[in-house]
């Protein structure tokens, strides 16, 4: 069974979200699909956590070997700031597919170093998990 770390890079999520986040859990998992959610989803005391703290438990899913990819749920808004904590040669020996939506650039900054083994898909709609 293939397990998705997901993570919120840049803005967290209003625990409101958790409704969208359970129903895309229960479809991944109808085929077979588990989740991992990292510390990082979701809005602490209404603010999103510092960007150390998003780039290590970016760090923690890369490192995790039940982890067989990465989906950023929250875009790229606030994504560049976690760029100065990232560990690259940690990414380069551990790599994953990452997948975000929206403006997800960042994940470029830290994936293409190898364009051969690492997979970028950008969804410009969030629906799209949800409905496939």
């Amino acid at each position: 069974m293939k397990t998705i770390g997901i993570i919120s890079l840049s803005n967290g999520l209003n625990i409101e979200s958790s409704i969208i986040i359970d129903e895309i859990i229960a479809k991944l998992d109808y085929y077979g699909i588990k989740v991992f959610k990292s510390q990082v989803i979701y809005k602490e005391n209404n603010l999103t956590v510092s960007p150390k703290t998003r780039a290590k438990e970016l760090m923690n899913l890369y490192k995790n070997p039940e982890i067989d990819m990465i989906f950023d749920v929250s875009g790229g808004d606030l994504a560049n700031g976690v760029l100065d904590y990232i560990d690259y040669k940690l990414i380069k020996e551990n790599r994953k597919p990452f997948f975000g939506f929206s403006d997800f650039i960042i994940s470029e900054s830290f994936n293409l170093n190898d364009s051969k083994k690492s997979f970028v898909l950008k969804l410009y709609f969030f629906e799209i998990i949800i409905e496939f």
